[in-house]
């Protein structure tokens, strides 16, 4: 019997510690890293260059812009995240429908939507100016109706190209 005991508390005990060991190392995992694709770690960017017909010296100069910006986006996509369970925390809970708590949350995130579409819109016409003015215009319909969370049929221009 204490055999059976023993062997039940270690088997457990491996368990409860390969359970903690794996949220770890999932926490401290990037998961957010970007894959690669034909060697390159911006594989989002080739649709673009394929798109709009981009030199190499406009898709470099667009890399590295991409580039420097990504720290950015993954920041507020971190604070968007946090923002949201907040929010579905406080939604959650018992009591009143729309809490002073909950009310100041919804807000805050709404504030923070805001922050992200006016970054995303900086960095699109940043990645604009590094086309002539044809290529820009098309980027800039293609891409500001996304920014903006509006549908492109509101934006009958972007249909004309």
């Amino acid at each position: 019997m204490k055999k059976g005991a023993l062997i039940l508390l270690t088997a457990l005990a491996l368990g409860l510690c390969m359970l903690f060991c794996t949220r770890l190392m999932l926490r401290h995992l990037d998961t957010r890293a970007m894959p690669t694709e034909h060697g390159s770690r911006l594989p989002e960017l080739s649709w673009l260059r394929h798109s709009f017909k981009l030199t190499d010296a406009q898709f470099e100069k667009i890399t590295r812009l991409h580039a420097a910006y990504l720290p950015t986006c993954e920041k507020l996509c971190e604070r968007v995240r946090e923002s949201d369970a907040r929010v579905l925390h406080l939604g959650l809970t018992p009591g009143e429908p729309v809490s002073t708590e909950l009310s100041a949350a919804l807000r805050e995130r709404s504030q923070l939507a805001t922050e992200c579409q006016e970054a995303l819109l900086k960095h699109i016409h940043e990645i604009a100016a590094c086309m002539d003015a044809q290529q820009a215009a098309l980027y800039r319909a293609r891409m500001i109706p996304h920014a903006l969370g509006v549908s492109c049929c509101a934006n009958p221009k972007a249909h004309e190209h």
